[in-house]
């Protein structure tokens, strides 16, 4: 029997914390080393993830579509 639930699984040795909105993200998936993609994205202008959110993470960069004041602030500039 197949299980409905889809659960996103990690390594944790690819994960890190994005230094502006404290959200955990795959490294691999963003050109910075202390940034999830869309905060590299709003504060340096780096690609983004396509994101595809499957239970409140992205499945590609594992981010949780958290963004701090300072970056919503940035974003209907």
């Amino acid at each position: 029997m197949e299980n409905d639930n889809f659960k996103i699984l990690m390594d944790v040795s690819k994960l890190n914390i994005c230094d502006e909105c404290n959200s955990e993200f795959n490294k691999e998936s963003s050109e910075m080393e202390n940034h999830c993609p869309e905060c590299s994205l709003v504060l340096y202008g780096y690609p983004n993830c396509e994101h595809n959110f499957i239970e409140n993470r992205c499945e590609k960069c594992y981010w949780n579509g958290k963004s701090s004041e300072y970056i919503e602030k940035l974003k209907i500039r």
